[in-house]
């Protein structure tokens, strides 16, 4: 409830103490009663309206015949005569007047005390909030459903008012960091390790910022860090900033993943080199003892050789595998459409579908360049065999199309794209194939390899690309 006087029908009414001023000229409805005997003696006629009945009918009535009989209408009058808007009773129920009808409006009502010639008169301004009552339900409605949906959440997220203060935490925050929700409510976020760093993305976010995947330590109530990635975004009601909706994902698990992997994947490298090294040595020495064994030694030396090729292209691969997620750059598709036609210009058996309108987009410059290898294994492993390359552009990727009457990539490549798992390299088969695909599968895109259903022995090899320009294609 409002504590402002009214602004609308108040400000209409002359500054004179009497009542010589037409009020059918107030569009808001307008009764005048005498205090004493709480009978109203003038009415205009958009009271009448209000009410459903001429508003030489309302005079003479008393005005708690106004209301329905179920309410102590009595103290939120005495309010409105303080110049207070009211519109709930002191129960918090809504305010309503009975019409003659017997229908029952919500309303908002403003009183003021008069000196008129004829004595001292009570001026009430009535005004239907039955619209505004129904925005407060949905508003309501909504409300709940959103805490229920914050509470389901299985992200610790918290709702702050517009200063930063708590107003809502969820279970999960409860379950990450320890703190029960009603030892935060009412507090200013206090996970942050460093108060200014809260200030400052506090400051972003009011400021009508989005904080996105923002990576950080928060402190736990046992004390312990706890490594999240923070995303906020502000809240707004008619364009003011309410609030901020804030969620922080715990990475500990990620982390720890990524670390052991790590220290898992030096190991493994730095053991097989290490054995890779003394075969080496040990076939040395074979060739200076037994020479006509020459071609079965060179045979173990090409194999060492390729087996290191291999570490060094696992190396490659999760050099490749990070950098393109954390490597923004990108490449226009026209750049990329006209490097593969380059690439088939040389290849009399291979046919390139033009373009139908052209592209000012781009695309992950990762993402070309693994484009780019998968097209030279295809051309390397078919040979001569007639290629029909399409290239299509759509609104948040783009389509490339590689079909042939053969298969198009070596058994082992085309068994890891379409199920994930790891086969034996074939003989002269390296990792460009495999790496390739990870790459893009990597940043969100897709390789696979499918059989034409009436001709088995056609396949196509389609590949994904995501945009990152976010345009239509013109």
């Amino acid at each position: 409830m409002s504590g402002e006087p009214d602004s609308r029908a108040h400000d209409q009414l002359p500054p004179n103490s009497s009542l010589d001023f037409e009020i059918d000229s107030i569009p808001d409805a307008i009764v005048v009663a005498d205090p004493n005997t709480s009978t109203i003696v003038e009415a205009n006629t958009a009271a009448g309206d209000l009410f459903g009945c001429e508003a030489t009918e309302l005079i003479g009535c008393s005005r708690s015949e106004l209301h329905p009989a179920d309410g102590d209408y009595a103290e939120p009058f005495q309010r409105a005569l303080n110049s207070q808007r009211v519109n709930r009773l002191q129960n918090g129920e809504p305010l309503y007047i009975k019409t003659f009808d017997g229908e029952r409006l919500p309303v908002e009502i403003n009183a003021q005390r008069l000196e008129t010639a004829n004595g001292v008169r009570i001026l009430g301004v009535f005004r239907e909030v039955t619209d505004q009552l129904e925005r407060e339900q949905r508003l309501k409605a909504t409300t709940s459903r959103l805490r229920t949906l914050l509470e389901a959440l299985p992200i610790p997220t918290a709702v702050l008012d517009s200063e930063g203060v708590i107003e809502h935490w969820n279970q999960a925050s409860e379950v990450t960091f320890g703190y029960a929700a009603d030892s935060v409510i009412g507090e200013r976020y206090p996970l942050f390790i460093e108060d200014d760093e809260f200030e400052q993305l506090f400051k972003t976010v009011a400021e009508g910022g989005t904080i996105e995947g923002y990576e950080t330590h928060l402190r736990a109530q046992d004390g312990s860090r706890v490594p999240v990635e923070v995303y906020a975004r502000p809240v707004y009601e008619e364009e003011t900033l309410t609030g901020i909706v804030g969620a922080a994902i715990d990475l500990s698990d990620r982390q720890q993943r990524e670390q052991q992997l790590s220290v898992l994947y030096r190991v493994l490298r730095h053991n097989l080199r290490n054995e890779l090294t003394a075969i080496r040595g040990w076939t040395r020495e074979l060739a200076s003892n037994t020479p006509e064994q020459s071609a079965a030694i060179e045979r173990i030396e090409t194999a060492c050789e390729q087996l290191l090729t291999l570490t060094q292209d696992a190396k490659r691969i999760r050099t490749g595998l990070t950098d393109s997620i954390e490597d923004p750059d990108s490449i226009p598709v026209a750049e990329v459409v006209s490097l593969l036609s380059e690439k088939v210009a040389k290849r009399e058996t291979v046919a390139m579908q033009p373009l139908e309108k052209p592209d000012t987009g781009a695309i992950p410059r990762r993402g070309a360049r693994a484009v780019s290898l998968l097209l030279d294994e295809v051309l390397d492993w078919v040979d001569e065999t007639t290629l029909e390359l399409s290239v299509e552009t759509r609104k948040q990727y783009i389509v490339l199309e590689l079909t042939a009457a053969v298969s198009l990539l070596p058994s082992g490549v085309r068994s890891f794209i379409n199920t994930g798992e790891e086969t034996a390299l074939e003989h002269g088969q390296d990792l460009t194939g495999p790496r390739a695909h990870l790459v893009i599968t990597s940043i969100g895109g897709d390789v696979a390899i499918k059989t034409d259903a009436a001709n088995a022995s056609t396949s196509t090899l389609r590949v994904e690309v995501p945009r990152v320009d976010g345009k239509d294609p013109l």
